[in-house]
């Protein structure tokens, strides 16, 4: 049986007891493999009382590091890495049954192989939903679809400790770092995407991180960063056609926020990017706003004007 090591990320907060709990046991009741765990606390907000049951349980190391930060916590989990295949889990989600063999049966079938990725499913409330639709677009191209959809989640991937290198999970942005390392693995390795179900991501309806300010800024950076990290004219221009794609969408959420100097320079910057004319109708919504100004003030001097008799 093929040796695994799984890394867990982890606050180690108090309330995350019981889901920390059922993401390690996931990973201990899975067949066919020898897996085991490295739960990594980053900060110092932990529950020594909560972690204490996983002191002597078979298989599973907890470590710690000072920073609260999820990538340092997975390049901690790297480093002390020492079996041939590793991957990661976020604390409240769980591989299911199989999944780990599932991944490792693919680089069995191809040796040459460095990484693997799977779909999986989100709960939310409840409710199981396909993380992704057509996830084998571009199939032999990696590098090509992630120009379209992000096929890696943080525990959909498994990857070959001998060359996946540990720089893989350095310089990695705050946010759609996992977007990144998919980037930086389709543009040196080999990498097979699997059709099959092997995990499930837990949420709640509220939990809607992409549309946060903090991710939607930080999107034009990783994508600038994408483009610019590659050699291939054809990733590049899609990354590109992306970057307006996305500055039209700042621009249009910019205007229904009513900051009109902010929606004027993203849609400036949607238009000068390639298929960027498409966006050239659009001006008119921006230029509304000021017709309607100026109607209002010539009705108001109208209104002012004194009646002659």
């Amino acid at each position: 049986m093929q040796d695994i090591t799984v890394i867990i990320p982890s606050l180690g907060l108090a309330e995350r007891g019981s889901a920390i709990k059922r993401a390690v046991d996931s990973i201990l009741i899975q067949s066919n493999v020898n897996a085991r765990v490295i739960i990594v606390i980053n900060g110092n907000r932990f529950s020594p009382d909560m972690l204490a049951q996983f002191n002597d349980m078979e298989r599973v190391k907890v470590t710690y590091i000072k920073d609260a930060n999820i990538s340092s916590a997975r390049l901690e989990g790297r480093d002390l890495v020492t079996t041939p295949y590793f991957c990661f889990l976020d604390d409240d989600d769980v591989i299911l049954p199989n999944g780990l063999r599932t991944r490792v049966k693919a680089f069995e079938d191809d040796p040459t192989l460095d990484v693997v990725a799977t779909k999986g499913y989100m709960d939310i409330a409840g409710k199981l939903n396909p993380v992704y639709t057509d996830y084998l677009r571009h199939d032999d191209d990696c590098l090509k679809a992630l120009t379209e959809i992000n096929w890696l989640t943080s525990c959909g991937g498994l990857y070959r400790s001998e060359t996946v290198t540990r720089d893989i999970f350095t310089d990695l942005p705050p946010s759609m770092e996992i977007t990144m390392i998919a980037f930086k693995v389709a543009e040196r390795y080999r990498v097979k995407r699997l059709n099959d179900i092997t995990f499930i991501v837990y949420t709640s309806a509220g939990e809607r991180l992409s549309q946060t300010d903090h991710y939607l800024d930080n999107i034009a950076k990783v994508l600038e960063l994408m483009k610019t990290g590659t050699n291939r004219a054809d990733i590049r221009y899609a990354f590109a056609r992306r970057l307006g794609d996305h500055a039209h969408y700042l621009a249009d959420r910019a205007l229904k926020q009513g900051s009109m100097h902010t929606a004027w320079g993203y849609h400036f910057e949607s238009l000068k990017a390639p298929g960027g004319l498409k966006y050239l109708t659009y001006t008119r919504h921006l230029i509304t706003p000021y017709i309607s100004k100026m109607k209002n003030h010539l009705m108001r001097v109208y209104k002012r004007r004194p009646t002659t008799q």
